[in-house]
């Protein structure tokens, strides 16, 4: 019976990581790609890189910029750039766009 509970346990946390359209991240990704680069990777050393992430660490991220998240220091990310870009998007957004990063290669 465990075993079975276990399973079904684990079944839902994959669904849970699995959300989200990598290609349809890929579109709705446009803003960030001066910072992040087109892939995750970017240019500039002072922005972090999203390729390779965990897709449920950026969705987190992504919520707490825009003031929804669990994150730690309060729940919030304060920075004026991300959370105007990040306002006006829904939870599908965001876990596409987390598709899409972390569907990428990190250099």
């Amino acid at each position: 019976m465990w075993v079975l509970l276990l399973l079904v346990h684990l079944t839902s946390c994959a669904e849970k990581e699995s959300r989200g359209n990598p290609a349809v991240g890929e579109t709705k990704a446009f803003p960030c790609i001066d910072c992040h680069g087109r892939d995750g990777n970017p240019t500039n050393p002072h922005f972090p890189t999203l390729a390779g992430q965990q897709q449920r660490h950026l969705v987190d991220a992504m919520k707490a910029y825009q003031g929804l998240g669990t994150w730690i220091h309060h729940g919030r990310r304060d920075d004026p750039t991300m959370t105007n870009f990040l306002a006006t998007l829904t939870e599908r957004d965001l876990e596409d766009i987390a598709a899409f990063y972390a569907s990428q290669r990190a250099r």
